[in-house]
């Protein structure tokens, strides 16, 4: 199977990881340094993130440039 990859960035940003908490993503920051894990938590304007070691992170929405969420095609 492939994959395939959605990336929100801008105005997307805060809503849709609204729509991805729990669901492995890849968070790149505005100054170009990347996460891969989970959005945990989101509050007025901080999130809670979770790489793959289980080290917890906190950011601001403001620092947020993109994330990029994989899933598998049918083809």
């Amino acid at each position: 199977m492939g994959k395939r990859q959605i990336r929100f960035y801008g105005e997307n940003v805060s809503e849709n990881l609204q729509k991805n908490i729990n669901t492995e993503l890849n968070l790149v920051l505005k100054n170009n340094t990347t996460f891969h894990g989970k959005v945990i938590e989101i509050n007025q304007n901080t999130i809670k993130f979770q790489d793959k070691l289980l080290k917890k992170y906190n950011f601001d929405i403001n620092q947020i440039s993109e994330f990029i969420v994989d899933f598998r095609s049918i083809y």
